[in-house]
């Protein structure tokens, strides 16, 4: 326990705040199909909205502008949040709904390199000195584990395993040495919470390939597309989320279909994988916020979901499903969609 107080003893626990927004939302043009929130960052704190953009409440007060947050990633559990303020990596406890929020700054090296496990639990990321791999236990108790071994890049669970760049540019399990793939993509990697398949670009002449290959150390890839990059992989392991030129495109990791919304950008799909979260510059300042639906053969509009807030959002799971049913649970697969266009 001595390790972990002097780690993260040092770092400021952010205030909390409870309350409601007076900001003007406006509601979508058809119900949602989810029951994930939506968390946002504006002014000088985290928000809460639900998909049907009722409700707005204050998550966490952050003390400073909420242009300082570059990336908010939650749980696949919907359990907690790593959220990454100014360059430091900060872990939130959102298992109660209701009672207040604490952002709990880690010892990271700055950077968005960090992971959060499927349940919340853990944190891995690269330590401010040396740049030794760590993997932070928050709860049940307190407790930090260091992986001797170097951060040579990204980090990540898979499942229960804790993966990184390792010699020779592979891809390697830090548990047990095992080489996942031999070739990692050049950029933009990301490995699904349930940790068999990760997606990324490789470039291939004057553009970029976006494939998908199992953790298997075979690692044969999969074409998902051609000129985009990788933003994320949903909370539900089967669909990823993809920025192609303009267009933002929810795209499933298995490959064959896809749903795309022109001049809108990408940012995360549902747990349910029934809606795309994205967003475009706002006519009068920051980001507007939409809800993409992603079912059928005919797509809508996004529905308008919050105006003029920063670039960070993501989608918070509806913890109900257990983890590996994510998907199967809600009749995704009954209703995934054709290869399919909106219309701008």
């Amino acid at each position: 326990m001595g390790i972990v107080h002097a780690l993260l003893g040092a770092a400021t626990v952010c205030a909390i705040a409870l309350g409601t927004s007076s900001r003007s939302h406006a509601g979508p043009e058809a119900p949602p199909l989810t029951t994930d929130r939506i968390i946002y960052a504006e002014g000088e704190a985290l928000w809460s909205i639900a998909s049907d953009a009722s409700a707005p409440r204050i998550l966490v007060s952050l003390k400073r502008p909420a242009s300082d947050v570059s990336r908010i990633k939650v749980a696949a559990s919907g359990t907690a949040m790593l959220v990454t303020v100014g360059g430091v990596q900060a872990w939130a406890d959102l298992s109660s709904r209701t009672a207040p929020t604490t952002l709990r700054p880690l010892p990271c090296r700055a950077g968005p390199d960090a992971d959060i496990s499927r349940d919340g639990n853990q944190v891995i990321c690269a330590t401010q000195v040396a740049s030794r791999i760590a993997v932070f236990e928050m709860r049940p108790t307190l407790n930090v584990r260091i992986i001797d071994k170097q951060a040579l890049g990204a980090m990540f669970f898979a499942g229960s395993r804790h993966v990184a760049l390792g010699p020779q540019n592979t891809l390697v399990n830090l548990d047990t040495g095992d080489v996942l793939a031999n070739h990692p993509p050049d950029r933009g990697m990301m490995i699904a919470p349930d940790g068999i398949r990760a997606i990324g670009a490789y470039n291939e002449g004057e553009i970029d390939v976006v494939y998908a290959f199992r953790l298997d150390g075979k690692a044969v890839k999969r074409t998902l597309m051609q000129a985009a990059r990788v933003v994320s992989i949903s909370s539900g392991s089967k669909w990823a989320s993809l920025q192609q030129e303009f267009d933002a495109c929810a795209v499933r990791v298995s490959g064959g279909q896809y749903m795309c919304w022109r001049r809108f950008e990408a940012m995360e799909v549902s747990s349910s994988a029934r809606n795309m979260l994205l967003s475009r510059a706002g006519e009068k300042s920051g980001h507007d916020l939409f809800l993409g639906t992603i079912r059928g053969t005919s797509a809508r509009k996004p529905a308008p979901l919050v105006q003029s807030v920063e670039r960070a959002a993501a989608f918070w799971p509806d913890p109900a499903p257990p983890l590996s049913t994510v998907e199967s649970s809600r009749g995704v697969r009954e209703q995934a969609p054709a290869n399919v266009e909106t219309e701008q």
